[in-house]
């Protein structure tokens, strides 16, 4: 694991959503799958991307959910993707913010109940 900064340190650069924060860098720093690979064919950087974000989700680092809920545990969740995979949060970025926020703020009730019978393809739910 990379070496921690003081924790007085930590808890002023986390600011909000400590818990999110901690337990997000313990996963990216232990997990394998998170080690930057540099000088891949684009089609391959690009899967990668995916699958890492599949892996945030499915470990509910990131939610639709906490647009509504928790605003700001979504700013810890892209704060931390992109320290280890610009890609990884670029994909964030759209598929939560742009996607998921657009058919939770503006979606019906049918667009809703639609996307989340397809939760495993998009993530969002």
């Amino acid at each position: 694991p990379p070496p921690s900064l003081p924790p007085k340190m930590t808890h002023f650069l986390d600011d909000q959503n400590q818990d999110l924060h901690a337990r997000m860098r313990a996963f990216l720093s232990t997990d394998k799958f998170f080690v930057p690979r540099y000088n891949i064919p684009l089609e391959e950087e690009r899967e990668l991307a995916l699958e890492r974000l599949r892996a945030l989700c499915d470990n509910k680092f990131i939610s639709v959910h906490f647009f509504s809920t928790n605003p700001t545990a979504v700013f810890a969740a892209h704060e931390n993707a992109s320290i280890v995979d610009g890609a990884t949060a670029t994909k964030m970025t759209v598929q939560f913010n742009l996607f998921g926020g657009t058919v939770l703020k503006l979606g019906t009730a049918r667009h809703k109940e639609r996307e989340r019978e397809r939760k495993r393809e998009i993530y969002i739910y």
